[in-house]
């Protein structure tokens, strides 16, 4: 690692920290658990990831954007007849929590 990058890690690090709710490990930010865990079991590995590929990985889950309100998005998956909500914050997904199936709607 460079000089430049490794004061950028030190920097993005820091900040993320100051967050409190991201720590910085293996090159990508990842949730704190208690987000994770409010997530779908089905959905937990999308927390922490980038809001643009995770477009497509709930698209192949069978889920379809229902609205979007700002930067927070709810997806119907008409099979389940559910709701997930998230929520993104520079550009990942900061959480994803079920909501009621009328809420995807309104």
């Amino acid at each position: 690692m460079t000089h430049g990058r490794t004061l950028g890690f030190v920097a993005l690090t820091l900040t993320l920290g100051l967050a409190g709710w991201m720590t910085f490990a293996a090159g990508r930010p990842a949730i704190a658990p208690a987000a994770a865990a409010a997530a779908p079991p089905d959905l937990q590995d999308l927390i922490g990831g980038r809001a643009s590929a995770g477009e497509g990985a709930f698209r192949q889950r069978g889920f379809v954007l229902a609205r979007l309100r700002g930067l927070t998005a709810y997806w119907w998956q008409p099979s389940s007849e559910r709701c997930v909500r998230s929520e993104t914050t520079q550009g990942l997904y900061r959480s994803l929590d079920p909501v009621a199936a009328s809420t995807c709607w309104n």
